[in-house]
């Protein structure tokens, strides 16, 4: 709401910012395709909408290939305009080779998938469409997240997607070379915060194995607006990535913004909570965080923020006592951690901010961080204790803040250039705990 940036707030944005294009589509066609796989009862469920009612009995045949490989072909009368068809993959039940068929970070394979709408009477082709998906289970248990059924730690970094020379915009390649470049450092994903991401890099992040938590940009004050247009905007925003095998958790509300008394005013909590359910009505499939940060409420991740510069500190407040989720008085936030009525039933924890130390700044420059180092040997050595502390605790995972420096909050493992901030190979080795094995 100001002219120019200032503390962790960056310069207005408005206009069109993300690709838009033209497509030419016969007189009755598929609108809509989202896909879920379910691994453990070996199937796919692959849910279509047509423009209209259809004008005649229409078949859809959808065949699912891994590169030369047929899983699955299958044949159904569609009823309506709304349709949602299991297809049984086979291949799945056996699970002598599923690391050559699931989807993870190590093995990101990709199925692709051919949709053709047909004339049920005289077998014509009405439309075809092309489109890929990625088998994987997302779950959680016993303060453990669950990738494919088996525990896995997340090593996250803070994404603003932020541009130097062009703002939220980036060109096909650099969303390419961003995807490429968290997965070269070690990480194993990012939080895509306060912004809804280009499905390019959606795409790449599918194709590379970068895990993604999509998050809703935050509204500043409640009010019905408030209600009306992030609940539309955030439905628009879950149906149009839900497909993405990267994407494994929801975020519609960050550190209470635009809620800000959720502990005090029921309709906040309420609304809070509502975006739970409608994100989970939308996709069952994914965890979801009606608030990420603190006054947790409806929540299948417990994510906490915590910029103490002490490894100490995290270890004693994060100790194994956490995955059962028993925090103690040493909360250091300004705000309570839990909201009343919460209790833990086996969410996973994750610090899913921490960190934030940038350089001593020059002079007069503008800058924000969480606190400051001298070198790049005492940037290294700050991120592996904090780090290592993280790994030795009862988290299923951590979220550096940040990926890159934006703006004037320049505390990124990467500058605003994308160039790392100590040696590749150094940062690589923390990030990926190599550097303690």
């Amino acid at each position: 709401w100001r002219a120019e940036p200032h503390v962790i707030w960056y310069h207005r944005t408005s206009g069109i910012w993300q690709p838009v294009w033209l497509e030419e589509v016969p007189e009755q066609h598929l609108t809509a395709l989202h896909w879920e796989s379910d691994i453990a009862h070996a199937r796919v469920r692959c849910r279509t909408r047509l423009d209209r009612w259809p004008d005649q009995p229409l078949d859809l045949t959808l065949r699912l290939r891994l590169g030369d490989r047929l899983l699955a072909e299958q044949r159904v009368r569609l009823e309506g305009p709304e349709n949602e068809t299991d297809i049984a993959v086979p291949a799945l039940r056996h699970g002598q080779d599923l690391d050559d068929l699931l989807w993870s970070p190590e093995h990101p394979h990709l199925v692709d998938a051919t949709l053709e709408l047909t004339d049920a009477g005289n077998g014509a082709l009405v439309d075809r469409v092309h489109s890929y998906l990625g088998l994987r289970d997302i779950g959680w248990d016993d303060g453990v997240f669950l990738l494919n059924h088996k525990p896995c730690f997340l090593r996250f970094a803070l994404q603003q997607g932020y541009w130097p020379a062009s703002h939220l915009s980036a060109s096909a390649a650099e969303l390419r070379e961003e995807a490429e470049l968290a997965k070269s450092i070690g990480l194993n994903g990012l939080r895509l915060h306060q912004k809804i991401e280009d499905p390019r890099f959606l795409y790449w992040a599918d194709r590379l194995g970068l895990m993604l938590w999509g998050e809703m940009p935050s509204a500043y004050a409640f009010g019905t607006p408030t209600v009306e247009r992030v609940t539309a905007e955030w439905t628009a925003a879950v149906l149009r990535d839900v497909s993405h095998p990267s994407l494994v958790a929801w975020v519609p509300v960050n550190e209470s913004w635009s809620v800000p008394h959720p502990a005090e005013v029921p309709a906040q909590r309420h609304f809070m909570d509502a975006l739970y359910h409608l994100t989970k009505a939308l996709d069952p499939s994914r965890p979801a965080v009606s608030n990420d940060g603190w006054e947790i409420s409806a929540a299948d991740i417990w994510g906490v923020h915590d910029y103490t510069q002490n490894a100490r500190d995290l270890r004693e407040r994060y100790g194994r006592p956490v995955r059962a989720g028993a925090f103690g008085e040493q909360w250091p936030g300004a705000r309570r951690l839990l909201l009343d009525g919460v209790r833990h039933t086996g969410q996973p924890v994750v610090l899913s901010e921490f960190g934030g130390a940038t350089f001593v700044p020059e002079e007069s420059a503008p800058w924000f961080g969480y606190d400051t180092v001298e070198s790049p040997e005492d940037f290294a050595e700050r991120l592996a204790s904090l780090v290592s502390a993280a790994e030795d605790s009862g988290l299923a995972g951590y979220c550096y803040t940040q990926f890159t420096d934006t703006l004037q909050e320049t505390n990124g493992l990467l500058d605003a250039a994308r160039r790392p901030k100590i040696e590749r190979e150094t940062l690589r080795a923390i990030l990926s705990g190599r550097a303690r094995s």
